[in-house]
């Protein structure tokens, strides 16, 4: 069957590649990317940044008259149906379009007829930040040297004056407020306080600030999805001063 969704398929080494050889090398690799996954029309890339949308290519392993092929894009309530230009025969672009973040749906037609269906995701520039921590083994490790910071204390201690800045400006009523929707959430969540998260990763000056609010007493008592308070936190974790600290 031609109804087949499309394959996440990185565009930049295509990219990388047309910039030193030209044109015909860059079709040459777009026909070979099709031919790998063995499908009768690919739509590339599977990840489009906000920001920077790019261009969108429409791979044929069968050539395809242009009047008869449409693309069309589904989401938000919003429905844009459009013909690309010609690459060549077998390789159609455009402009990708401006959307939200979130998935884009696409149809290609032929002949009024859908020949293969794909989703693209569109990305801001922080889900993409966020999207490569998850692929980082050590997050605080990676953070240390994106922002050129010498050691975790010193990010440890940045993020603490942060915080003793901004928290002067909330009531500790509005955090009362949230309690019990905090309570009744935080199993679902692997760090449902900051307290959490300082002690998963070391953070003791910042752990030490928390720790004097008027809410730590309760703090200490949330348990994340695993079933792990802050203490059994910096424990699991190698940190036994930040646990006999959170003891305390």
């Amino acid at each position: 069957s031609d109804h087949q969704t499309s394959s996440d398929v990185n565009l930049s080494n295509i990219r990388g590649a047309s910039e030193k050889t030209g044109f015909d090398f860059k079709t040459e690799v777009l026909s070979e990317t099709l031919e790998t996954n063995e499908q009768s029309i690919l739509v590339l890339p599977g990840r489009i940044s906000c920001e920077n949308p790019g261009e969108i290519f429409i791979l044929l392993k069968d050539e395809i008259d242009d009047e008869t092929l449409e693309i069309e894009f589904i989401a938000d309530n919003q429905r844009i149906r459009t013909q690309p230009a010609s690459w060549n025969k077998k390789v159609k672009y455009m402009k990708a379009l401006d959307f939200p973040a979130g998935p884009v749906y696409v149809n290609v037609y032929c002949k009024g007829v859908i020949k293969t269906t794909a989703q693209i995701e569109y990305y801001t520039a922080l889900e993409e930040i966020e999207h490569i921590f998850k692929k980082v083994v050590d997050p605080i490790a990676f953070t240390c040297q994106a922002f050129k910071f010498s050691s975790v204390e010193k990010l440890d201690n940045v993020l603490t004056l942060l915080l003793k800045s901004k928290i002067s400006a909330y009531e500790f009523s509005t955090f009362q407020s949230e309690e019990h929707h905090q309570q009744a959430n935080s199993h679902l969540e692997e760090f449902p306080t900051l307290l959490h998260c300082a002690a998963r990763f070391g953070l003791k000056n910042l752990a030490t600030f928390l720790l004097n609010c008027p809410e730590a007493t309760q703090a200490c008592k949330i348990i994340n999805r695993y079933g792990d308070d802050p203490a059994s936190i910096a424990e699991k974790h190698g940190h036994r001063e930040l646990r006999k600290l959170i003891k305390e």
